[in-house]
């Protein structure tokens, strides 16, 4: 089975309504746009829409996520080599770098921040 091309989909259905609104076009064609594709056509539409401006926002806000977590990187690191210094035997959670998810990593910075008192 194929996989569904969104974007093409998007492009057919803007034609569409484009046709079906045509004033010099075929009254049938209209008609059937009207009555049968254009409510379902605009609802799939404004989905298809929310789903590049989500996209979009997510890719942005995750580079910023990123840029901030290498930025702060430096000063995790210190404090972490610090804590060791002194508390040998602490353990300590990995670089930042290393986890994967912002839960571990607000974890890990909490669990510094509380091993240094």
């Amino acid at each position: 089975m194929a996989e569904l091309d969104y974007d093409r989909l998007n492009r057919v259905l803007t034609r569409s309504g484009e046709l079906g609104a045509a004033p010099d076009g075929n009254p049938s064609v209209t008609l059937a746009y009207t009555d049968l594709l254009g409510a379902p056509a605009a609802a799939y539409q404004a989905a298809h829409a929310g789903l590049v401006n989500s996209e979009s926002s997510a890719h942005k806000e995750s580079g910023e996520a990123k840029r901030a977590v290498a930025d702060f990187d430096l000063a995790y690191s210190l404090a972490r080599m610090v804590v060791r210094a002194y508390l040998p035997s602490e353990v300590l959670p990995d670089t930042l770098k290393a986890l994967t998810t912002d839960t571990d990593r607000k974890n890990a910075i909490v669990k510094v921040r509380n091993v240094m008192g």
